[in-house]
């Protein structure tokens, strides 16, 4: 996520020269806090196997793992989140 501000903020002001720097690092905190209120918010709404995938993402995350997951979902979804 601070990699992706720090594109932007390099696209923005036109030049490599920026660097992470702690506003960076404040910004990306406040987009994953934004991120985690969604998802409290929506978890609730998830089908059983949307909360098996989720709860696989979270203790992934949680336990430092680093897999990589491949989602195929369907094109007509009610849900989107």
């Amino acid at each position: 996520m601070a990699s992706d501000i720090l594109i932007r903020r390099r696209r923005e002001l036109n030049s490599d020269d920026v660097q992470y720097d702690q506003n960076i690092f404040d910004e990306a905190l406040l987009e994953l806090n934004k991120v985690v209120q969604l998802s409290a918010q929506d978890e609730p709404r998830l089908n059983i196997d949307q909360k098996k995938v989720f709860t696989a993402l979270l203790s992934t995350i949680d336990n430092n793992e680093g897999k990589l997951f491949c989602l195929d979902a369907q094109e007509v979804q009610e849900k989107h989140f």
